[in-house]
């Protein structure tokens, strides 16, 4: 085996991407909803329209979402149906 250039450390953060455990969280789909007061089946299909938060696709069958995928699509969307008077 060849050793690595730099090692892979977790506490070391990915340039670009945030240094708080909970954002480096993947959530499955149910924890996801819940977290967005939905029903599992009503996330999947915005999944399945491409109108929900980016997943991350471990196998055919197992989905995942990071929590910091998650925050950032709901800052996306914050202003997005927003009536003004």
């Amino acid at each position: 085996m060849t050793p690595r250039s730099t090692p892979l450390h977790p506490a070391t953060p990915v340039q670009g991407r945030s240094s708080d455990p909970e954002a480096l969280r993947l959530l499955t789909i149910r924890e996801a909803a819940g977290y967005l007061g939905l029903r599992d089946d009503a996330l999947r299909k915005w999944i399945q329209r491409g109108d929900g938060p980016p997943v991350l696709r471990l196998s055919t069958r197992r989905l995942r979402i990071s929590m910091e995928a998650l925050r950032r699509w709901i800052a996306a969307r914050s202003g997005a149906n927003v009536e003004t008077s």
